[in-house]
């Protein structure tokens, strides 16, 4: 809240706290303990709105990636959610909601903007998402490395 323009509201949700992440009145994330149980490091989880939960989780697994966490509910029944591991390492989670939200149109100051994957085997991670989410990877440019840098589409969206 000290570095970006956030308003930070917690409130108690299924017994843990729940910080909500608002700007210009209008939530895009939250905060959550993590339990050093599970052995993870602090990190930031990205969520991708799905029509069909358990249709693109069956995907996840055919396209060669692991189901983390099963769908499971959201609180107060907005919906359901299930974190998901590409084959290259990475994480991400799927969510369907009870009521989806619209398409967001350009952020405001101080809200995640750009996602970026960062990974060995860039073409495989595009193969995956594009099974399991329909996206389209088309190389951007070339790195200083001679690596290819792809941009995900979806629709006419970058």
């Amino acid at each position: 809240g000290a570095l970006l323009p956030w308003a930070l509201d917690t409130r108690t949700v299924q017994g843990f706290e729940y910080t909500d992440i608002r700007v210009g009145g209008r939530r895009f994330g939250g905060i959550v303990p993590l339990d050093p149980a599970h052995g993870i490091p602090p990190h930031w989880m990205n969520y991708v709105q799905v029509g069909d939960l358990d249709a693109a989780c069956a995907r996840v697994t055919a396209a060669g990636g692991t189901i983390g966490v099963p769908p499971h509910p959201l609180p107060d029944g907005e919906g359901r959610f299930a974190v998901i591991q590409d084959p290259t390492g990475a994480h991400v989670s799927l969510l369907q909601l009870a009521t989806p939200w619209p398409a967001p149109g350009a952020p405001a100051p101080g809200e995640a903007w750009w996602h970026e994957l960062l990974t060995p085997e860039p073409a495989r991670a595009a193969a995956f998402y594009a099974a399991v989410l329909g996206w389209r990877a088309e190389p951007a440019m070339t790195m200083p490395d001679g690596s290819t840098y792809y941009m995900f589409h979806v629709g006419t969206h970058t």
